[in-house]
């Protein structure tokens, strides 16, 4: 994940829109890139003003997690990328870390249950609550078991992340992270509102972890570089 704040000066469509494009596009051209998510905040009535500390939160993968620190170093990155965010993003602000994660297991696909049909890997959009939680604030999602989360919540998959502590990035700022994926926006906000009592458990406003809403846009790529497809 990257953290990024919006370049002063800018209005919130302009951020997200030049995110989007024109630079989301240089992100074709990283060797390889597997998988690119933008993850755009969207305000939430349930969460507190520190959902709107960040702006956007990038996700960049390669195949395995050796592939994803090789992105770091990316020519494409310190030639474009880097030079591009300045127009946009608040770059004395950004900071970022590598984590693993671990994927719920999708339900038997069966016609009789459509939401058994839906798949994260075939969606070009998704709606995810994220929460990350500093070193100092691990234990606060000792007595939370994801699993029991996502059921209140509704959501159709979960994910549990723990940062690489020794990767080029240094120290992690953020030791762990949980996400909670819905299809739809509606979903989401149900969700959302039938685990109304649980919610300061989720989401407890008294501590360090930061909660963010977002709409999630994926665009995954093949191995082989578009570069290399042209004539």
């Amino acid at each position: 994940y990257a953290f990024l704040s919006r370049k002063k000066g800018l209005s919130k469509e302009e951020f997200h829109d030049y995110w989007r494009h024109p630079h989301g596009a240089y992100s074709r051209f990283v060797e390889g890139m597997a998988t690119y998510c933008q993850n755009h905040q969207m305000d939430l009535p349930a969460l507190d003003d520190r959902q709107r500390f960040y702006e956007g939160i990038p996700e960049s993968r390669g195949v395995d997690l050796q592939a994803t620190i090789a992105l770091l170093g990316a020519p494409v990155g310190d030639a474009y990328i880097n030079p591009d965010a300045a127009r946009f993003v608040d770059l004395d602000r950004i900071t970022a870390i590598v984590v693993e994660e671990h994927v719920s297991a999708a339900p038997p696909a069966s016609l009789e249950k459509p939401d058994s049909l839906w798949s994260p890997d075939h969606a070009a959009i998704i709606f995810k609550l994220l929460q990350f939680s500093p070193p100092d604030s691990e234990a606060l999602w000792d007595d939370q078991p994801i699993a029991e989360t996502a059921a209140a919540l509704g959501a159709l998959r979960y994910v549990s992340c723990e940062a690489v502590r020794h990767s080029p990035l240094g120290e992690p700022r953020y030791a762990k992270a949980r996400e909670y994926w819905w299809p739809t926006l509606s979903r989401a906000r149900a969700g959302i509102e039938a685990a109304r009592d649980r919610w300061p458990v989720i989401c407890p406003s008294s501590s360090e972890i930061l909660s963010v809403f977002v709409q999630s846009e994926y665009v995954r790529y093949s191995r082989q570089s578009p570069l290399s497809q042209e004539s």
